[in-house]
């Protein structure tokens, strides 16, 4: 079923507390510009960078802030309340310094992020641009675990795996998944912004939905 991304809130909003989806997303991931291995150009290899298509099973509408205090309570932390959750997109904020301002707390840091009802965040430097707030499943260690993740490249139309998937992970990706430092936790609990503009399809409640990034979408700033 084609719907655009007023009719998608339509169909999550009809389910209260927390909504375990199903999501289809295709991202443009960034690289370097050059190998970290042989300093050869990125371009060479991948002249039109490279795709990911990933799928996997994700909650909506959950409080991070409790989730994290509560694997830090079943770990035995000695403060599980001590975790604070961060404002999204977090810049600095120079006149400050974190004195005596209330429009960063105080933190010297303000929140470039906005929540836009129960499932959405906006970057307020990004008019019109939807993130969904939502927690990946995961693994033993904490990372999200994919029911499928397919690497393509575009200059070529081929399928990126085995060994050459190693080396773009290794040499040629700008970011490498890694533990939050926060958390403090043995089982990390991940928390993904999704653009909604690279989410292809959404199942809720064994039902399909196809995004039509065409069509409307709700006026952010209302």
């Amino acid at each position: 079923m084609k719907v655009n991304l007023v009719q998608l809130l339509g169909v999550l909003e009809a389910h209260k507390g927390a909504v375990i989806i199903g999501m289809i997303s295709r991202t443009d991931p960034p690289l370097l510009a050059r190998s970290r291995a042989d300093k050869s150009p990125t371009a060479d290899r991948y002249p039109e960078g490279v795709q990911r298509l990933a799928q996997g099973r994700y909650m909506l509408n959950n409080n991070y802030g409790n989730n994290v205090q509560a694997q830090r309570t079943r770990e035995d932390h000695p403060e599980p309340e001590g975790f604070q959750v961060a404002g999204l997109w977090e810049a600095k904020h120079p006149p400050c310094n974190g004195d005596g301002c209330p429009e960063c707390n105080h933190t010297g840091r303000v929140p470039k992020g906005r929540r836009f009802g129960r499932f959405l965040v906006v970057h307020v430097d990004k008019p019109g641009t939807f993130y969904l707030r939502c927690r990946p499943a995961s693994d033993g260690q904490g990372f999200p675990v994919k029911i499928r993740d397919e690497w393509k490249n575009p200059a070529n139309d081929t399928t990126i795996e085995g060994e050459e998937l190693d080396l773009l992970k290794s040499d040629y990706l700008k970011s490498k998944p890694k533990k939050s430092v926060k958390q403090q936790l043995d089982r990390e609990i991940p928390y993904r912004t999704v653009n909604v503009d690279g989410v292809l399809t959404v199942t809720v409640g064994g039902t399909i939905y196809e995004l039509d990034h065409a069509g409307d979408k709700p006026n952010w700033l209302e």
